[in-house]
């Protein structure tokens, strides 16, 4: 558990500063992008039914808004492993977890996850309040997911959320 936080810190400095504002070039951006869960059905193969942790814009109502959506993990099938997803651009970016801090609270939810894209490109640090309520949803009440590009400044963006089965 205490390695496990350790690791998480160290990255997260290492990663701190690989985004420091000042060397961004000008007028570059990270194009973090909202989404639907249709919009991830037809353009992303990491969408399967069943158990899922989503997090949304904390102003966005993930029922009403067209495009709440910020960051989806489908936890379908124990045996075939989804990687979670956020929408940079046009593109659905692929992620996997490389370190956790605090207690797992269910649907893999830790207070603290760091994320790496696939290719090395992106990593995603996320600091969440977790609720475990009766029944079957953990939810995530308020936090922040910060996204990080080299040569781009830092993207933090306050969610909301919830782990849970349909």
């Amino acid at each position: 558990m205490i390695r496990s936080i350790a690791r998480f810190m160290v990255c997260g400095m290492l990663l701190a500063g690989a985004g420091v504002p000042g060397l961004a070039a000008d007028g570059a951006k990270i194009r973090l992008k909202l989404f639907s869960l249709d919009m991830l059905k037809q353009n992303s193969g990491n969408y399967r039914k069943g158990c899922m942790v989503d997090l949304w814009q904390h102003n966005k109502d993930r029922w009403d808004d067209k495009f709440p959506f910020v960051f989806h993990w489908s936890l379908a099938d124990p045996e075939e492993f989804v990687n979670p997803v956020i929408k940079v651009g046009d593109d659905f970016i692929e992620l996997e977890r490389i370190a956790t801090g605090g207690g797992e609270k269910g649907y893999r939810l830790h207070p603290h996850q760091l994320f790496r894209s696939l290719d090395g490109k992106y990593h995603v640090i996320m600091n969440l309040t977790l609720v475990e309520e009766p029944g079957e949803v953990i939810e995530v009440t308020k936090g922040a997911m910060t996204v990080i590009h080299d040569g781009k400044p830092p993207f933090r963006v306050p969610v909301a959320g919830a782990g849970g089965c349909l």
